[in-house]
């Protein structure tokens, strides 16, 4: 089979195309024929080598965290899935080998496609539906009568967690650049502040939660503007950025201290404001998926799709999502698939 990989850690020029063994399916896994793979940053970071703690990375290393495609064939253990089947989830966030004509998937990290909900929409959503409805749970939860601030609504997850915070009937204040203020507001968002023209936590007031999107916000300068029991989310581990930590305490171990920082911030800010912290990882199971897949039949959720690469382009999209600023999602396009994918049509 073809195959998107890296023979070393290194930037978006060391991509390749390979010709691969085709993977079996092993016992509780499932064999997918993938239509469309989605672009998440998290993508990019392992092939630069700063997630080499995440199993399963052998050079030539497989890339890519989701898709959506049609099963081919399923392995021992497994039941609830059947060949033609028409499936979307996560092989793995970071290392799930999606990036290829065919991916072999744990049957837990994926569910069936609607029939209403397009290939490249089911990919698209995947991940950064998987992220936010880890993010957003419990007491972070949206609903009626809670203010949510979203930082990046823009972005992949952005976008979702706008959308769905909205859908749960909070109201939603985000954050983006002039140029994606209409889109951001399209979205769903009741208000939309320029982070380049103020700091954000100037126009914010009694706020429930915040889910940071960007993961870079520092948690103990929004304490003052949220409500007592309230929750802060990052999908990264605040103001020590990824590169920062990777430079003092290298690539293997950064991520650690980074956990390290969140564990403080959750201490700090629960003595001092009543304001929980935690970072949000995308951790895929059947009723998350099942749920992100009513929310795209619906029409509740629609994931902006800003371009779409055949596999062989994925050099690209990584460049593309490296430069920061993406609208919605990259995807990549199975243009081996013997069927011709949604996307295209």
């Amino acid at each position: 089979m073809k195959a998107v990989v890296i023979d070393e850690y290194g930037g978006s020029d060391r991509l390749r195309v390979a010709d691969m063994a085709k993977p079996a399916p092993g016992r509780g896994k499932v064999l997918v024929n993938i239509e469309v793979a989605s672009i998440n940053p998290i993508d990019w970071k392992v092939a630069q080598g700063f997630f080499t703690l995440i199993p399963g990375q052998s050079f030539p290393l497989v890339l890519g965290s989701d898709f959506s495609g049609v099963v081919e064939s399923v392995g021992p253990g497994v039941s609830g899935f059947a060949v033609g089947d028409a499936v979307f989830g996560m092989g793995s966030s970071g290392v799930g080998h999606t990036f290829a004509e065919y991916a072999s998937v744990a049957a837990k990290s994926l569910s069936r496609k609607p029939d209403i909900v397009p290939f490249d929409q089911a990919a698209a959503a995947s991940l950064v539906g998987v992220t936010t409805l880890a993010a957003l749970k419990g007491a972070a939860a949206p609903g009626p009568g809670k203010r949510i601030f979203i930082n990046g609504g823009a972005g992949g997850v952005g976008s979702f967690a706008v959308q769905y915070a909205k859908s749960q009937g909070a109201e939603v204040i985000a954050t983006c650049g002039e140029a994606n203020r209409q889109f951001v507001t399209d979205l769903g968002a009741d208000r939309v502040i320029d982070y380049r023209q103020c700091d954000p936590v100037t126009r914010l007031e009694a706020i429930d939660v915040i889910f940071d999107t960007v993961g870079t916000l520092d948690p103990r300068h929004y304490w003052p503007v949220m409500r007592r029991g309230g929750r802060i989310v990052s999908t990264g581990n605040g103001p020590r950025g990824m590169e920062e930590l990777a430079g003092k305490y290298g690539r293997r171990w950064w991520l650690l201290m980074g956990a390290a920082d969140g564990m403080k911030y959750n201490l700090k800010g629960r003595r001092a404001q009543g304001v929980g912290y935690s970072m949000a990882f995308a951790m895929p199971t059947a009723d998350r998926l099942r749920r992100i897949g009513e929310l795209l039949a619906s029409g509740a959720i629609k994931m902006p799709i800003q371009k779409s690469y055949r596999m062989d382009e994925a050099a690209q999209a990584f460049a593309a999502s490296e430069g920061g600023h993406v609208r919605g999602k990259l995807v990549l396009l199975n243009q081996w698939s013997g069927a011709v994918s949604e996307a295209e049509q």
